[in-house]
């Protein structure tokens, strides 16, 4: 509003001439450049504190969030409320950065808690996992079609032979069970990949090194889920 007053005392005159035109235009220019120095004010808070809320949650700090909305609260009163809208605008976005904050704490307080119950569950499978990591090489032979020579082959069908009933003897909590399933999942596909290409070999099948084959690429792709699905529960929970 004030700009058009302006355009229009620039451009008419606004039925006003000489020093009265003069005085008007002035006291708009005053009133526009104290509009925009307001509203740099907002912006800079606003910027300020929205990078300090998303930076504490993201530490799970509370108090530091909770530090941001008092300080809009102040420097709001000091700016004369001036800007409701941006205002609002600001205190919803910090509120969901407390939800944030809040969510995180809880996560990695469950997190600590169940530390030593995840380290425990890593010593349990930690040979059978890396008796399926050493076994990567065979078992992407196996995929392509390619081998492994059959010395090697029968070795690795005797390292695999009755590892996934012994993973599932296991007794694994409940958020430790998709990780679980998949480990047995990939060990059953890698001894199914190791039998089906002896099988293969022995008979001269082709038809039946294809299966070996999906059945070695199914192994290494569960393996892969099962390291990162174990790195996860061992890494300190962030927001996503």
């Amino acid at each position: 509003m004030l700009q058009s007053a302006l355009a229009m005392v620039n451009e008419t005159g606004g039925g006003l001439a000489g020093v009265e035109r003069i005085a008007m235009r002035s006291s708009l220019e005053t009133r526009i450049r104290a509009d925009l120095e307001i509203d740099r004010k907002y912006s800079r808070l606003a910027a300020e504190l929205t990078q300090r809320a998303s930076r504490e949650a993201a530490r799970a700090r509370i108090v530091g969030v909770e530090k941001a909305m008092n300080r809009l609260v102040r420097e709001d009163a000091k700016l004369g409320k001036r800007r409701p809208e941006v205002v609002d605008s600001l205190r919803a976005s910090i509120e969901a950065s407390l939800s944030d904050a809040r969510r995180l704490r809880l996560l990695r307080d469950q997190w600590a808690l169940r530390q030593s119950l995840y380290r425990d569950y890593q010593r349990a499978v930690g040979g059978e996992l890396l008796s399926l990591v050493k076994a990567q090489p065979q078992l992407e032979a196996i995929r392509r079609l390619d081998g492994p020579p059959l010395g090697t082959l029968q070795s690795l069908q005797s390292r695999l032979s009755g590892g996934a009933v012994r993973l599932e003897r296991l007794d694994v909590s409940e958020d430790l069970r998709a990780t679980h399933t998949m480990l047995v999942g990939a060990w059953r596909f890698a001894e199914n990949a190791a039998n089906g290409r002896a099988d293969a070999v022995s008979s001269g099948n082709v038809a039946r090194a294809w299966e070996a084959s999906s059945a070695a690429a199914g192994a290494l792709m569960l393996l892969s889920q099962v390291q990162r699905g174990i790195q996860d529960l061992l890494e300190l929970p962030h927001l996503k």
